[in-house]
């Protein structure tokens, strides 16, 4: 999911209509309420929903910046994900094997290649 997507995703999970659940689908923009049995959804006048809490919405830390002679494994970009990096061939992988997203939203330290 790409950050404007994420934006669209988490602005929706923070006001959820109560008594449903949320289905999010990844890699694209596709939020779906699911009214809990004997329930319906409606809202204030002010077209909030009725009884709604907010929900915290994960970290973001983007795609990271490129490492040279290094290629990372791993598609998502948000809280606790982990990238793991592997250097082109003749080169050494110096510092971590991996990077994960942080609270922050800040990618955790990188790794470098030499030869």
């Amino acid at each position: 999911c790409d950050k404007k997507c994420l934006d669209i995703l988490c602005e929706t999970q923070r006001n959820p209509p109560p008594n449903t659940r949320v289905e999010i689908h990844t890699g694209y923009c596709n939020v779906r309420y699911v009214c809990r049995k004997g329930t319906d959804i409606r809202t204030s006048r002010k077209g909030q929903w009725i009884g709604s809490k907010a929900l915290k919405c994960p970290a973001y830390c983007g795609k990271p910046a490129n490492i040279p002679h290094a290629t990372f494994s791993g598609s998502y970009f948000s809280f606790n994900s982990i990238l793991k990096y592997r250097c082109d061939q003749g080169f050494v992988l110096k510092g971590p094997k991996g990077r994960k997203c942080r609270k922050n939203g800040q990618w955790s330290q990188a790794p470098t290649c030499s030869p």
